[in-house]
Formats: C-alpha cells, sequence, structure tokens
C-alpha cells in the first residue's frame, strides 16, 4: 500500500509541473550609470510634453538624453536650448518622466 501511495504521488507531481504556464516578466532596461550625467529633471509639464532639467554643463540644442529613475531608464528627452545656467528646458521624446529623475548622456 505504501508502495502505491508513493507512485500515485510522483506521478501527479510531475504532471503538475508540465502543466504550469511559463512564467514571464516585465520588459525593463536596467543599466549601469555609464554616460555623463547632465541633470535632474526639476520640473515636468506632461501635457505640454517638455521638462526643465537643472545641471552643469548645460547641452547643446537639439542634443538628446536618457532620463532614468532608481537605475531604470523611463523615458529620453531632447534640449531646446532655451534657459539659463543651471536650467535648460527639454522636450519629452518618450516616456513618463517624474521630477527627480536622472537625466543621463
Amino acid at each position: 500500500m505504501l508502495l502505491g501511495v508513493l507512485a500515485l504521488l510522483i506521478g501527479f507531481g510531475g504532471c503538475a509541473t508540465s502543466m504550469d504556464p511559463p512564467r514571464t516578466s516585465p520588459v525593463v532596461t536596467s543599466v549601469s550609470r555609464a554616460g555623463v550625467r547632465v541633470g535632474e529633471v526639476v520640473l515636468v509639464r506632461p501635457d505640454d510634453r517638455y521638462v526643465i532639467v537643472r545641471g552643469e554643463p548645460l547641452p547643446k540644442d537639439g542634443e538628446e538624453a536618457r532620463v532614468f529613475r532608481d537605475d531604470v531608464m523611463v523615458g529620453a528627452v531632447r534640449f531646446t536650448g532655451a534657459g539659463r545656467a543651471p536650467f535648460i528646458a527639454a522636450d519629452i521624446v518618450h516616456g513618463m518622466i517624474q521630477s527627480g529623475d536622472r537625466v543621463i548622456r
């Protein structure tokens, strides 16, 4: 009888794992801190699709940069050249950017 119970448990144990769907995880772009830090987002205007970045040296007009939160890329911006040191405006190219995010080129 013990042998029959053991065989039954082994049989069911193997089937349960083969029936489980494959596990998937969300795609996240994780990076090291490689690149030149431009500054930090201090103001976000999502409806107007622009941000204000505080940092130095200021990027050139038209230059693009990546935006990170906790070492995960959350968006990209393109600098417009408008501003006065240490602040510069940038158009949001894509992403969900928040105040406090790091800007790296």
